[in-house]
């Protein structure tokens, strides 16, 4: 450990940024964040960070009331930006760059942003002027960050929590986890998702070190579980569905570093197998509580899904009747959150803020505030069991949507004049999908998902778009979901399949068909566009090695999203074969597309276990 020129911490509430600098004081040269390319300790990250907050010292209160836009992909840079930030005496707006242009740029806009950081703008090369000021103070009311949800108004809002919630969310982490400087976290979360809040700052105010995830690596369970063995991570989080997918697999009784799966964002309905080396801890919580609000951890054995967990310290959780009136154990009631987790309302929304942040009637400091979350459930005998929602909101692959604000985006393109979004029940935990039933002239499928993709993110495209004269309702003016179409009746008006330039094309098209279940896939179509989802990817990955012996990173897949594209880069990866070769595999790569084949009905039994059903399902 090297000795520091900083300055004494400052005395007070020692918010997340002071216990940043609290770790950079005791060793600068601790590892801080990893992503693969670059590797920081905490003293080059608080130098780098310190170097950024200079140009983004605000004037005035511009400090407290703009935050700043980060665009920036998981990564040693992202750290950077957000503690730079807050070394800056300002809040940060995270977004994931692989988010829509024109959303991006919505979101900017409606936030008033006017300074964007991108990977252009940091600078991760150790500097010769290292910055030692502690920069403004900090004051509890200020912002820390704002995250943007989906709205069921039609926009997106955003999600205000200062610098009392952030310091909170470390409190609680710290007190629940016990991170400690030992500890390497793996950073899994998109950055625009509150989750990746949750995994940079508890772990910075801790000491230990951040150990980002690639995109290709998180999107396939195996990989990721390989990552977390080989890197020695000690915590990781990752959403429901992933969760479950790693609990499927096989976990080494020893040499495995990994103590505490955290996991949340969706209905969890699987339990851990006995003898695991890691505890899984299934998390709650909405935005605008700061990250997760109820946590407990998921026992072998057990009857039913797991609770979302109990109340975590300081957070208290009441089940009401829409009178506000507490429901009897055991009965189902809304769940209403209070304590210093609940942050301060909506950006630009007083109005919807005052809908859903209200007084506390039970709160013993006056100006207590409780969240109304819109989320169901009742006291069980280990927590509290999820039972649904009170409106439309769901749950899509752990991400919040509003089918509402899809249902907007529909409207403003042109010939649709009416637009209704939901969610099409599924057996399989992973498959929950969205169908779009729209009015007017311009209906064809694949052009109305071609027009969302420019707006909304990629897993909120529906995989069916479906045509109709009305939407039916009932006398009460809600929609009369039963009369509506069922989506498989009109898959067939997708594109038709205008025939295979070859043998490779004609192969890829079965891996899609097989993966989406659809019959009928335009070679042009995008994959997402066709209903395709992220996970759907390491499927197609695994049918593409078994059948044609090629082995693609599915970063191709992303980089080549059409049937017609992905078979050029096929062709190029199999250079010299041919497609007889395809089609009629030789002795000498019959032998590896066999061990191939194994590995996909590995996959496949993997993914049938945990979705519960049998190999028939599709």
């Amino acid at each position: 450990m090297t000795t520091t020129h900083l300055s004494p911490v400052r005395t007070g509430v020692r918010y997340a940024i002071d216990l940043v600098r609290e770790r950079v004081l005791a060793d600068r040269d601790a590892p801080a964040v990893d992503d693969g390319v670059t590797r920081l300790t905490y003293g080059q990250l608080w130098d780098a960070a310190g170097r950024l907050a200079r140009r983004l010292a605000p004037a005035g209160d511009d400090r407290v009331e703009v935050p700043v836009g980060v665009v920036l992909p998981r990564s040693a840079a992202l750290v950077v930006a957000v503690v730079a930030a807050h070394r800056a005496g300002r809040a940060y707006l995270p977004l994931d760059p692989s988010l829509p242009p024109e959303r991006q740029r919505r979101i900017l806009a409606t936030a008033e942003v006017r300074t964007v950081l991108t990977e252009a703008d940091v600078d991760l090369v150790p500097g010769a002027d290292p910055v030692d000021d502690a920069g403004p103070d900090v004051l509890p009311d200020d912002l820390a960050y704002v995250v943007f949800t989906s709205g069921s108004t039609g926009e997106p809002k955003g999600v205000l929590i200062d610098q009392r919630n952030l310091a909170y969310l470390v409190e609680v982490d710290h007190a629940l986890f016990g991170r400690s400087p030992a500890d390497r976290v793996a950073l899994v979360a998109s950055p625009g998702f509150d989750a990746s809040v949750w995994e940079i700052w508890p772990t910075l105010a801790a000491g230990g070190s951040l150990v980002v995830v690639a995109q290709d690596v998180v999107l396939d369970p195996a990989r990721l579980r390989a990552f977390l063995l080989d890197r020695d991570v000690t915590v990781a989080f990752v959403p429901t569905v992933l969760a479950e997918r790693l609990l499927a697999l096989p976990w080494p009784a020893t040499g495995c570093r990994l103590r505490l799966l955290l996991t949340g964002g969706d209905r969890l309905v699987r339990r851990p197998a006995p003898g695991l080396p890691f505890v899984l801890v299934n998390n709650y919580g909405p935005s605008e509580a700061s990250v997760f609000v109820a946590s407990g951890p998921v026992a072998p054995d057990g009857d039913g899904p797991p609770s979302i967990g109990r109340p975590v310290p300081g957070t208290r959780i009441h089940l009401l009747t829409d009178d506000l009136v507490p429901v009897p154990r055991g009965d189902v009631g809304e769940l209403y959150l209070s304590g210093p987790g609940v942050g301060q309302g909506y950006l630009g929304r007083p109005d919807l803020a005052a809908e859903r942040f209200l007084p506390d009637p039970f709160g013993a400091e006056p100006g207590a505030v409780m969240y109304r979350t819109g989320d169901l459930g009742r006291w069980g005998d280990d927590g509290i069991e999820f039972a649904g929602r009170v409106d439309d909101q769901v749950q899509v692959r752990g991400q919040r949507v509003e089918p509402g604000e899809i249902a907007a985006e529909l409207l403003r393109q042109p010939g649709i004049s009416a637009a209704h979004v939901m969610v099409c029940p599924t057996d399989r935990a992973d498959d929950a999908h969205l169908v779009a039933y729209v009015v007017g002239d311009a209906t064809d499928p694949a052009q109305v998902r071609r027009g969302l993709a420019q707006v909304v993110p990629a897993g909120w495209l529906p995989r069916h778009v479906v045509a109709v004269e009305r939407i039916p309702m009932t006398a009460n003016g809600k929609v009369d979901v039963p009369l509506l179409p069922q989506a498989h009746d009109t898959v067939t008006a997708a594109p038709a399949f205008i025939g295979a330039a070859d043998g490779t094309e004609q192969a890829v098209a079965e891996c899609w068909r097989q993966v989406l279940g659809l019959p009928h896939i335009d070679p042009d179509v995008g994959f997402f566009e066709a209903g395709g989802h992220s996970l759907h990817l390491a499927e197609v990955q695994a049918l593409l090695a078994a059948r044609l012996g090629v082995e693609l990173p599915l970063t191709t897949l992303f980089e080549h999203p059409t049937i017609r594209s992905l078979a050029a880069r096929v062709r190029t990866a199999t250079a010299g074969a041919g497609d007889a070769a395809l089609d009629e595999p030789s002795a000498r790569r019959r032998g590896s597309r066999e061990g191939r084949a194994a590995r996909l009905r590995q996959v496949r039994a993997e993914q049938v276990t945990s979705w519960g059903g049998s190999t028939d399902d599709r």
